[in-house]
């Protein structure tokens, strides 16, 4: 058992995994890697409209009244695929908005 008294920061962590799984190497069949929680955050790093205009008609060719309703259509494909692999992998999917602290909420 393996017993931490603080955070360390990443770095360390996976340096600290590394040299388990190289020291125990003989006595280890398999690794397994995995994120407890995967988070999207973000922007469309548009400065004013001249720009996203000239995203919408050059880059995704299309009509700018069609803009909004595909990026609704792309976000619910994107919510769907991750619900589904949630119910497959037999784990909650779990919609947060703002802070929030992963240790203190329920999902089961």
């Amino acid at each position: 058992m393996l017993v931490l008294s603080h955070r360390q920061p990443l770095e360390d962590a996976m340096k600290f995994a590394s040299s388990f799984v190289s020291k125990f190497d003989q006595s280890i069949v398999t690794t397994l890697n995995c994120f407890d929680r995967v988070i999207f955050k973000g922007h469309l790093p548009f400065w004013d409209d001249k720009r996203l205009n000239e995203f919408v008609d050059y880059t995704l060719k299309i009509k700018r009244k069609d803009f909004l309703p595909r990026l609704a259509e792309e976000s619910q494909r994107l919510v769907d695929h991750a619900q589904t692999l949630a119910a497959e992998s037999g784990r909650p999917y779990v919609y947060r908005q703002g802070k929030f602290k992963k240790e203190s909420a329920k999902t089961s």
